[in-house]
């Protein structure tokens, strides 16, 4: 399922179990924060990364986003 988000501000959750995730933005651009760097996503891009390093996913700019993620254990 993939919802459009306009809100402004951190909307990054961490889970409480070591996990991994991949984000692929469909429309909009999202800006993600891993550890100290900050990553901007458009539609078509995707990035992979360790669930302890996220600090922030943002909605970048004034339109909406729609983005796929999938969050796994790591054991898979």
């Amino acid at each position: 399922m993939a919802a459009p988000f306009s809100i402004s501000g951190n909307i990054a959750r961490v889970p409480a179990h070591d996990s991994e995730e991949v984000i692929y933005v469909m429309t909009g651009a999202l800006r993600v924060r891993l550890n100290e760097t900050d990553y901007t996503l458009r539609a078509g891009d995707s990035i992979y990364f360790q669930v302890g390093t996220l600090r922030e996913i943002c909605v970048e700019g004034r339109r909406e986003a729609t983005w796929l993620t999938a969050i796994t254990p790591p054991v898979l």
